[in-house]
């Protein structure tokens, strides 16, 4: 059967995925911290989806290290392509982008990466939360934005196989099953 856990350290979005039903179990709490909660190998598949911007490079490279120990399968993690500036600081505890990522840091530990969401240089080169607490990184710079937004959605089509360039990048690991 199929079994979801929902981590975030920022109890709203707990709340937000909650009331969307996305989740089986939540936790409030640390992700840097998950291997302490969770045995290991306790989940066919970690996801860690517009997380680990918003750790330091030090600390990403940790949660991708946990995320390996948790995992059976596969590790897929979801970040925009380099960094992207919180152009609207806050206290809150995992806003702000602390660290920038590119396809290189992930195939050197083994993942295929691949570009989504259309080419970065149509995009704004900042990331700011929505009311809803998801991100706004789609947003299109450029006018009349319906124009650049179909121009942005058919170089999708073509960045798979070019992550440097896509506006965020999906990488995946399948983890070894020896014994």
């Amino acid at each position: 059967t199929f079994h979801a856990v929902g981590i975030d350290v920022h109890k709203p979005y707990i709340e937000i995925s909650k009331k969307k039903g996305i989740h089986d179990d939540y936790f409030v709490m640390d992700v840097l911290k998950a291997d302490k909660k969770f045995k290991l190998k306790s989940f066919d598949c970690v996801i860690a989806l517009g997380v680990i911007e918003h750790v330091s490079k030090k600390e990403g490279l940790k949660l991708i290290k946990i995320m390996e120990k948790l995992a059976r399968k596969k590790v897929i993690i979801f970040t925009p392509t380099g960094f992207l500036e919180s152009t609207h600081h806050t206290d809150q505890i995992g806003h702000d982008h602390k660290s920038g990522w590119v396809p290189n840091d992930f195939t050197k530990l083994g993942y295929h990466v691949y570009g989504v969401n259309g080419l970065k240089s149509l995009k704004y080169d900042c990331a700011d939360p929505t009311e809803d607490g998801m991100h706004q990184n789609s947003q299109i710079k450029f006018k009349p934005r319906f124009f650049w937004k179909i121009v942005s959605d058919i170089s999708a089509l073509f960045l798979k196989e070019k992550p440097e360039l896509s506006f965020e990048i999906l990488c995946v690991k399948n983890i070894s099953t020896k014994h």
